[in-house]
C-alpha cells in the first residue's frame, strides 16, 4: 500500500501485474524519499510485478532543500546512454517567438549555464524588459505599478477571455522579506483603488526558519511535530504523536531548552473522555528537523484576495504551494476559495498556514505556468559589501537575496506570453546570476552503479523526443492560442509520503 496526501492507493502484486510509478519535479526528491520510492520499486519487483519508475524533471531548476541529488546525475548518465532517458527538446509553454528563444536558450547543453543566463540577460534588455533603478524604494514601486498594470490586463485564453478574466501574472522574488513586502504593498493599492476592500483580520501561521539554538524560537510559536526518520527511511514519532501541534510556553538560554504544552483527548477504561494537557522541555538542536516552527501574524482578508495554501490538508484536498482566490468570506470566517477551477471552502480559524500571494518566493513557483512573470532581483553592490559591519545590518543580506542560474531560469521560463525583470544593478545581476546551484549527492563515488540499477527499473529506452532544427534568422514555428487546458497544480516541495510495510530496509550508502 502506498500513502499519497493521505490517500491510500493499493498496489496489485503477482506475476503478471503492472505498475508504472511516475514522479514529476523529480529534481527535489532528496536521499531518503528515493531510498523509500526505491524500497517500493524492490518490493513490488520481489512480488513478481513488473514495475516502470518514471522521473520527469529538470536538474537546471531549483534544486530540492533535502539531502541528497537524484535527478541530475542520472540525466548525465542518460546522456551518456548508460540508462534509458528522454530529453524533452520542443518547449510548449511560450507562446511569444522571442520568449521561446529565450527559453531555448537558458537550457542549451552545449555551453556553460553562465553564459546562458548572461545571454538571457542581455536579450531582455534589448526587448527592454530589464528594469534598472538604483534607489530600492522607488524600485519597489516600479515593480507593484508593474504588477498592477499587468494584472488588469484580460487573459489571451480564449476561455478566461470569454468570462472577462484578467492575465495571470506571477511576481517572484528570492527572499521572504521582500515578498512580505511586496504582498503588503500591492494589496494596499488594490485597496486604495476599490479593487478589494480590506477585509478582516485573521491569525495566519506562517513557517519560520529553525536553528539549533533556541534564538529561533519565541513564546506564543506553535511547534508541528513531525517525526525522525530512521535509517530504513520510515518516520516515527518523536517526543510526542505524529502531527500533535503545540505552543511554546518558555525558552531556557542558558541550556538551550525550549518548553512546549500540548492538549489531547483520550479514554478511559471505562469509555469515559477524558482531556490532558502536557508541559515538556525538548533541545532545540534535538527539534530542529523533527519538528516544523510557525509564527502567528495577523492577515486581512478579504473576497478577491489572492492566497497560497502552506500546509498540506487531505480532508481538504489540499497541497502545500496551492495557489487560489478568495471568492467570498462568510461572517464566521469560512472562505470560498477559487483553486483555478476547483471550488473549496476553508474554516479561516481551523485552516491557518496560508498567506497572501500577490509574490512569491522563487521555490513556489516552481512548476507554475502563468501569461505574465516579474522578478524582483536587487542585488547587494560591490561597495556595499565592503562596509563595516554595522552598517551592513541596516541592510540585511535576506532583504536582497541571491539571483542564480536557476532563479533566473525558473522566473523567466514560467511565463507564456511576456516577462520582466526589475533590478537596482544591471551589473550585480550579472555576475550573480553565474552561480549555478547544484547539489552534490552523499552516494557519488559509489552511485554509478546505483544509477545502473535504478535505469534497469526505469523500463526500455525511450526515444528522444526531437524538433526540427530551425535555419538562422528563420522564425520558431509557435502555437497559436490553444484551447486551455485545465490546470494542474505543480507545487515545489510537494510531500510525496510512502507508507511501507515492516521489514522494508535498503543498502544504499548515505
Amino acid at each position: 500500500m502506498v500513502v499519497v496526501r493521505g490517500e491510500k492507493i493499493l498496489m496489485p502484486v503477482g506475476p503478471q501485474q503492472q505498475v508504472v510509478i511516475r514522479v514529476d519535479e523529480a529534481g527535489f526528491l532528496g536521499a531518503r524519499q528515493t531510498e523509500r520510492l526505491l524500497d517500493v520499486v524492490r518490493e513490488l519487483g520481489k512480488s513478481g510485478v513488473q514495475v516502470k519508475l518514471h522521473l520527469l524533471g529538470d536538474a537546471k531548476q531549483m534544486p530540492g532543500i533535502q539531502a541528497g541529488n537524484l535527478l541530475g546525475p542520472l540525466q548525465r548518465l542518460g546522456a551518456r546512454g548508460e540508462i534509458d532517458s528522454a530529453r524533452l527538446t520542443d518547449i510548449l509553454r511560450q507562446r511569444d517567438p522571442g520568449l521561446l528563444e529565450i527559453a531555448r536558450g537558458l537550457n542549451r547543453m552545449d555551453r556553460p549555464l553562465a553564459e546562458n543566463a548572461q545571454r538571457a540577460l542581455r536579450t531582455l534588455q534589448g526587448r527592454r524588459e530589464v528594469v534598472e533603478i538604483a534607489d530600492q524604494a522607488q524600485l519597489r514601486n516600479a515593480v507593484v505599478r508593474h504588477y498592477l498594470e499587468e494584472s488588469k490586463k484580460p487573459s489571451r485564453h480564449p476561455r478566461r477571455m470569454e468570462s472577462g478574466e484578467p492575465q495571470r501574472v506571477l511576481l517572484l522574488t528570492s527572499t521572504n522579506a521582500a515578498r512580505r513586502e511586496l504582498n503588503s504593498e500591492i494589496r494596499r493599492e488594490r485597496i486604495s483603488t476599490g479593487e478589494i476592500a480590506e477585509g478582516n483580520p485573521y491569525a495566519v501561521l506562517v513557517p519560520v526558519r529553525q536553528g539549533v539554538t533556541v534564538e529561533s524560537y519565541r513564546v506564543g510559536d506553535t511547534v508541528l511535530f513531525c517525526g525522525e526518520t530512521r535509517p530504513d527511511g520510515h518516520v516515527e514519532r518523536w517526543g510526542t504523536r505524529l502531527n500533535t501541534e503545540a505552543k511554546v510556553t518558555g525558552i531556557n538560554r542558558e541550556r538551550n531548552l525550549v518548553q512546549v504544552t500540548y492538549s489531547f483527548d483520550t479514554k478511559k477504561h471505562d469509555g469515559r473522555e477524558l482531556s490532558r494537557t502536557v508541559t515538556k522541555e525538548f533541545s532545540a538542536a534535538d527539534m530542529a528537523g523533527k519538528t516544523a516552527l510557525y509564527r502567528e501574524e495577523e492577515r486581512h482578508l478579504s473576497a478577491g484576495d489572492r492566497i497560497v495554501l502552506l500546509k498540506n490538508d487531505s480532508r481538504l484536498d489540499v497541497q502545500n504551494g496551492t495557489l487560489g482566490t478568495i471568492r467570498e468570506i462568510d461572517l464566521a470566517g469560512g472562505a470560498l476559495v477559487d483553486l483555478d477551477g476547483r471550488a473549496v471552502r476553508i474554516d479561516l480559524k481551523r485552516y491557518r498556514h496560508l498567506d497572501h500571494a500577490y509574490a512569491l518566493t522563487i521555490y513556489k513557483s516552481q512548476g507554475a505556468t502563468v501569461e505574465h512573470s516579474i522578478l524582483y532581483a536587487p542585488c547587494r553592490s560591490e561597495e556595499a559589501k565592503t562596509r563595516p559591519a554595522e552598517e551592513r545590518q541596516a541592510a540585511p543580506e535576506e532583504q536582497y537575496g541571491r539571483t542564480t542560474y536557476n532563479a533566473l531560469n525558473v522566473a523567466v521560463t514560467r511565463a507564456q506570453y511576456g516577462t520582466r525583470i526589475f533590478t537596482n544593478s544591471m551589473e550585480g545581476l550579472v555576475r550573480s546570476v553565474e552561480t549555478v546551484e547544484e547539489k552534490s549527492t552523499t552516494l557519488q563515488g559509489r552511485f554509478a552503479g546505483t544509477e545502473r540499477r535504478l535505469g534497469e527499473k526505469i523500463g526500455k529506452q525511450e526515444p528522444a523526443v526531437q524538433v526540427p532544427a530551425s535555419r538562422p534568422g528563420t522564425p520558431l514555428p509557435v502555437p497559436s492560442p490553444a484551447k486551455e487546458i485545465a490546470a494542474v497544480q505543480k507545487v515545489a516541495g510537494r510531500e510525496l509520503e510512502l507508507t511501507l510495510p515492516r521489514g522494508f530496509g535498503s543498502k544504499l550508502e548515505r
